[in-house]
């Protein structure tokens, strides 16, 4: 489990994992700082490149994440913004992909945007 980032509400963390055996695709999930419990995130999955870079919004209503998707033989980051379905459940929702060539994401203090890097796949 990587790059961990915890709900405003501190009800969930959202992480990046390659499964328990660390073979499996780099995918989104939720933590449960409750009872440890992982979810799996219904995150686009076109990605054989994998999830990276989760970060809720400051209402916890959304979560950004960067997607990585291969364009011939380079990746190519896009940002996704799930919008959960509720504030407690938030592995499930509408995903949006915004224009490819941003990563890292990172919510201003009032949620209306996105500071981004721009990237390429080749660095």
């Amino acid at each position: 489990m990587l790059q961990p980032d915890v709900s405003p509400d501190g009800s969930m963390v959202a992480v990046v994992s390659d499964g328990p055996d660390g073979n499996g695709p780099v995918e989104l999930h939720l933590i449960s700082p409750r009872n440890g419990r992982m979810r799996k995130v219904a995150a686009p999955a076109r990605s054989d490149l994998g999830h990276n870079n989760p970060a809720f919004s400051p209402d916890g209503r959304k979560l950004a994440f960067t997607y990585n998707q291969a364009q011939v033989e380079e990746g190519t980051p896009r940002i996704a913004i799930l919008t959960c379905r509720s504030r407690r459940d938030c592995d499930r929702g509408k995903t949006r992909l915004l224009r490819a060539g941003y990563a890292h994401p990172s919510w201003s203090p009032d949620g209306r945007w996105i500071a981004a890097e721009a990237t390429r796949g080749n660095g």
